[in-house]
């Protein structure tokens, strides 16, 4: 039998622990975070400088940015309602890419899962212009950044 500490256990529990995604919504840039003026029963994030709502909607290049232009992508759109779906490369653990074809339209839709920097394979596409991304800047459709998502149009 194997006996461990009391602090060893809590310590191993708290890395399992779901309490780690019941934080407090964290609105604002101030100690409670926006969500109270009290002392809530689970401590807001230690990011709350950095990661609040306050922030996104203050920075257009935020992911609360990007999830607004992704849904007005998607709302009406035949291409992604419709399209057929072809999955690239499967096999790869860091890229989930794949295609929407709809018609004489496509989209390639591009995720890098990892904090590395990716280079994509030819998917044998004409590749057109970048319709969103979550960077800003310049986007190549052969190398993804660290957790970078893109569409590209297809041409025909």
């Amino acid at each position: 039998m194997v006996f461990v500490s009391k602090r060893a256990m809590l310590d191993c529990l708290a890395h399992i622990s779901r309490d780690n995604a019941r934080t407090p919504m964290q609105w604002e840039n101030n100690a409670g975070a926006g969500f109270t003026q009290g002392t809530p029963w689970i401590s807001v994030g230690a990011n709350w400088r950095a990661v609040n709502a306050e922030r996104e909607l203050s920075n257009p290049d935020s992911v609360y940015y990007f999830y607004q232009k992704a849904l007005r992508l998607r709302k009406g759109n035949p291409v992604i309602l419709h399209g057929d779906f072809r999955l690239l490369w499967p096999e790869d653990e860091a890229l989930f890419a794949y295609t929407r074809i709809y018609g004489n339209k496509g989209y390639l839709i591009l995720c890098n899962y990892s904090d590395q920097e990716l280079r994509i394979p030819d998917p044998g596409l004409n590749i057109g212009p970048l319709l969103i991304g979550n960077y800003s800047g310049q986007a190549s459709s052969h190398i993804l950044r660290a957790y970078e998502g893109a569409v590209y149009t297809i041409t025909f």
